[in-house]
């Protein structure tokens, strides 16, 4: 039980150091840390009504963007929280938290904060790549429901979404490595993506390149009136691109 802790509180650390965004809302005792996290919150039976305020919001917020935007950006927050802390654990410590009554805090146009159980890391197994990308494939699946009722997601652009973002965790924790004890292994970052990806049952989501330098889906970004194309954007004019 104490190795447990250990873990959760090293996780807990070295994740806000990476992301300050990526905060936990609980700490100590589960009484105590529960009145950080107040409705709107994804998880348990708020996740449906919580999804739909976190669209809705951002709809206000960005009415010029359209439902492909509000669509692309209230998923991708919805997700990268249990993503990032997933990739860093199991390269941490080789062990993923179970992600059962895990807590995800929305405000306006965001989601940022969590609440890990404290029982997280009591009686884990020892994790790969693609036991990881399971444990995601359970919460996600989850997430997606709410998001399919709430906003009618498609289930195409949620899988490459949900790629794009683990990649994009898997890049920024690389980028990181000199900084971290991470258990990285042998295998490439492109072999490890397609790990995750297969627990995750993203295979339909692994390039036959695996130097692409795009992203599976574009974010939608250049929909904002002040917004643009990304760099690696797969919608980027070609005439920009060639620039």
């Amino acid at each position: 039980m104490r190795q447990a802790q250990q873990y959760r509180l090293q996780l807990i650390e070295v994740a806000q150091k990476i992301s300050p965004a990526l905060r936990a809302l609980v700490v100590d005792s589960a009484p105590a840390g529960e009145r950080l996290l107040a409705p709107p919150y994804l998880g348990g039976s708020q996740q449906v009504q919580s999804a739909a305020w976190l669209y809705q919001s951002i709809a206000t917020g960005h009415p010029e963007a359209g439902k492909i935007y509000w669509q692309t950006r209230s998923w991708t927050l919805m997700n990268w929280q249990p993503i990032a802390l997933l990739v860093l654990s199991h390269y941490l410590f080789g062990y993923v938290p179970r992600l059962a009554g895990f807590k995800q805090q929305c405000s306006e146009q965001m989601v940022a904060g969590y609440w890990l159980p404290e029982d997280a890391y009591v009686s884990v197994f020892a994790s790969s790549a693609v036991v990881a990308g399971r444990q995601l494939a359970q919460l996600s699946g989850g997430l997606y429901d709410a998001a399919a009722a709430s906003f009618s997601l498609s289930r195409s652009l949620s899988k490459k979404l949900l790629a794009d973002s683990i990649e994009h965790s898997l890049r920024l924790l690389w980028e990181h490595q000199d900084d971290l004890d991470l258990r990285l292994g042998q295998d490439t970052l492109a072999e490890q993506l397609d790990a995750w990806l297969l627990g995750a049952g993203l295979q339909s989501q692994q390039r036959e390149y695996r130097d692409d330098p795009l992203r599976r889906a574009c974010c939608m970004e250049y929909r904002l009136d002040e917004g643009d194309y990304c760099g690696d954007c797969p919608c980027r004019p070609k005439s920009e691109a060639d620039v």
